[in-house]
């Protein structure tokens, strides 16, 4: 009798590979509105970039044809923007796999790119190719040549900042410091016609570099505003970076200055889109929200919270909300808390972190995973004890099960003559250093980052 070639499905053994945002480079954290000028500003060739956070295969880029108005509506261009994308390998470049279901393919000079539409993102195909080492540590480089019509314009994605564009050259008129004449620098691998960054300069990169993990690593996906941008301190690390760095965790910032909780979920298609290649989403959020009174009352924002734990929770990863810091005023500089004033919407702040604080059944864990079943809420994340003070500057005081009393706390720590705050929003270095080490020891219980 011939064997049969047919397996029986319980003898299989092969899984799904682990596809996982591959390295820092990237994130969604635009500070305001930035577009290319549209005029002399349309083509360019940029160069990235990035450092893997573990043995992957298949490289995969994420692109968007869209820009942050300083946190609010995901703004599209009004245009296509046509690029094309090679990763550069042992003094070579390859072409960068899109299909054409992220854009409409085109073809110039018998070389393949895409044309995205507008607001539309762009995921390639996985990219392998002998020789490309992707071992845990290494650099890789990649570079992007982008061009519009005359009178249109394509966004900045990325800002110079703490993910680092080592190597960087660029073409761009703009942001160029000795050759800015647009040329495409995606198909010659010799630097005939390249330049570095000025100084300061704005780039169309990748918003995400994703890999499949060969050695499992988790990773974290931060999502908030600018207080886990980095805004204060170092951009594109914050407090919730800085911890994963000193644990030598893995992360991808999606922090974006000014964005607000009801904006994210109104709006924002790309980071719950990202949140679906992390192993653990975690949300520093609200500050915004109430400062605008798109959230007055402790039940809208446990509404919200339910529908982002929704929306950026998937099967594969579990999620952590943060508790919300204090926001003040100051006649001093923040240099003492006799001169703070708090904010009109500190009772409800205390609500919300209690909710988040309260670890029984009525508590935010609880309710949480008892109304959905899309993924897990292991713990909140409280970091408020680390910078907030009670206004003659004792410490926070929560009871047993994490409740402030109201009318207590709500002022931002000083150490002598230097505040943890230098506009009553965002905290500085040396905040950013305590609450990381708060959130180290808090998470190592029961979430299993640290």
């Amino acid at each position: 009798m011939t064997p049969s070639l047919i397996v029986p499905p319980q003898s299989l053994t092969l899984s799904q590979p682990r596809r996982r945002i591959a390295s820092v480079h990237g994130g969604f954290q635009n500070p305001d509105v930035y577009q290319s000028n549209g005029g002399t500003q349309v083509s360019g060739t940029d160069r990235f970039s990035f450092v893997l956070n573990t043995d992957v295969a298949n490289l995969e880029f994420v692109f968007v044809n869209a820009y942050s108005s300083n946190g609010g509506p995901l703004n599209q261009n009004g245009n296509a923007l046509t690029f094309h994308a090679a990763m550069e390998v042992i003094n070579q470049l390859y072409s960068i796999p899109f299909g054409s279901s992220s854009g409409v393919a085109i073809s110039s000079g018998g070389r393949t790119g895409v044309a995205i539409g507008d607001g539309h993102i762009a995921h390639s195909l996985p990219f392998g190719i002998g020789g490309l080492n992707l071992t845990a540590g290494s650099t890789q480089y990649y570079r992007v040549h982008k061009s519009v019509s005359a009178g249109q314009k394509w966004p900045f994605t990325n800002e110079n900042s703490f993910y680092g564009w080592g190597g960087g050259s660029t073409t761009d008129f703009v942001y160029g410091t000795t050759v800015v004449n647009g040329s495409d620098q995606t198909t010659s691998y010799g630097a005939t016609a390249w330049g570095p960054f000025a100084s300061t300069a704005y780039a169309w990169s990748a918003v995400a570099v994703i890999g499949e993990q060969i050695t499992p690593v988790p990773v974290v996906g931060i999502f908030g505003d600018s207080i886990v941008a980095g805004n204060g301190s170092q951009r594109g690390l914050g407090y919730i970076g800085q911890a994963c760095v000193n644990a030598g965790i893995a992360f991808h910032n999606n922090g974006m200055a000014g964005a607000s909780l009801t904006n994210m979920l109104k709006y924002e298609p790309v980071r719950p889109y990202l949140a679906r290649f992390v192993d653990y989403a975690v949300l520093h959020m609200l500050t915004n929200d109430f400062g605008t009174a798109s959230i007055t009352t402790l039940a809208q924002a446990q509404a919200l919270i339910l529908e982002w734990v929704k929306a950026y929770g998937h099967k594969t990863n579990r999620v952590a909300i943060c508790t919300i810091l204090p926001r003040t005023t100051s006649t001093d500089s923040w240099a003492t808390q006799a001169n703070q004033t708090v904010s009109s919407w500190e009772a409800v702040r205390i609500q919300v972190n209690n909710w988040l604080r309260d670890k029984t059944s009525t508590g935010a864990v609880a309710y949480l995973n008892a109304n959905q079943s899309v993924t897990t809420v292991l713990q909140t994340i409280d970091a408020c004890p680390a910078t907030e003070v009670n206004s003659n500057g004792s410490a926070l005081s929560l009871d047993g099960n994490g409740q402030q009393t109201g009318g207590t706390g709500g002022f931002w720590k000083t150490t002598g003559a230097n505040s943890y705050t230098t506009d009553g929003i965002h905290p500085g270095t040396t905040p950013v250093t305590a609450m990381a080490a708060l959130i180290q020891a808090q998470c190592a219980a029961q979430f299993v980052l640290f």
